[in-house]
């Protein structure tokens, strides 16, 4: 399912695990905080298979992350430097324009390379978009509260901890899925994982100004009763960006069922592009 595999060295010496499968127009997808590749594909939210078929589809772990490389600067996390290693992947595959696409840590850095570099960005798919702008302050003081637990009580109880908190009314048939990535996160580096933690509390989303600006079609995917991805941040992006469409899912199967809306999606795209340039 993840397709061929290659390893990318960053600029600052970093090497990214990148899959590419398909052929047409790239969609450049990452993950979420404590995922990866392989996470998602159990999660299977977006058909991987049929995105395969339909574009080139190059999928990547985050630094830090799955089979990637680590680092310990905390400003290497931040969303807005993160989109930074979309476009280097994008730069070593020769890849001039794409579609950004991502989940939660991955909806950031996909519109902060949208915001970051307009010429290269022709779409996004933005799924389950995270806290931002008023919402991210909380969160992040929340992150850093989790930060303390684990310096003070250990990996072990601190994955207790975060087990034992309540699973939002979005995961309760399926509450394994909340916690799919913990013991594979907390198995990296203490160091790294504090430097995860802390380039997470100090990302948000780009000024609502710099996101109205955005004049490219975007795809934004969110779900109700998920504290951690608010329906209110996909309600702003869709107002924000003119070329938006949203869609909302009340459950697991209903979002298994709106990812199939990516394929199409991703076909406009490709079609509209194939027109502007004659």
């Amino acid at each position: 399912m993840i397709g061929q595999d290659h390893l990318i060295s960053l600029a600052d010496g970093v090497k990214i695990s990148v899959s590419l499968k398909g052929k047409g127009l790239p969609l450049i997808w990452t993950h979420g905080l404590f995922m990866n590749r392989n996470l998602d594909n159990q999660v299977q939210i977006i058909p991987w298979d049929q995105l395969g078929r339909t574009c080139q589809l190059i999928r990547y772990d985050a630094r830090g992350h799955g089979q990637s490389g680590v680092t310990l600067d905390p400003q290497k996390y931040v969303w807005k430097n993160l989109a930074d290693d979309m476009l280097a992947i994008a730069d070593h595959l020769k890849i001039d324009q794409f579609i950004a696409g991502g989940s939660s840590m991955g909806t950031g850095t996909s519109i902060w390379a949208a915001v970051k570099y307009p010429d290269r960005v022709k779409g996004l798919v933005l799924n389950v978009p995270p806290t931002a702008w008023e919402t991210r302050v909380k969160r992040a003081r929340q992150i850093l509260k989790e930060l303390e637990w684990l310096e003070q009580e250990g990996l072990e109880r601190f994955i207790e901890l975060r087990k034992a908190m309540p699973v939002p009314d979005f995961f309760k048939n399926e509450p394994e899925l909340l916690h799919l990535g913990l013991d594979q996160f907390y198995s990296r580096d203490f160091k790294v994982t504090c430097a995860i933690q802390k380039g997470a509390a100090l990302s948000d989303l780009p000024a609502r100004e710099e996101i109205a600006a955005l004049k490219v079609p975007t795809l934004i995917l969110a779900n109700t009763g998920d504290p951690y991805h608010p329906l209110s941040t996909a309600n702003e992006l869709h107002h924000l960006i003119t070329h938006s469409r949203l869609i909302v899912s009340e459950s697991l199967n209903q979002a298994r069922d709106d990812g199939l809306q990516v394929l199409d999606f991703v076909k406009q795209v490709g079609e509209e592009k194939k027109v502007a340039e004659g």
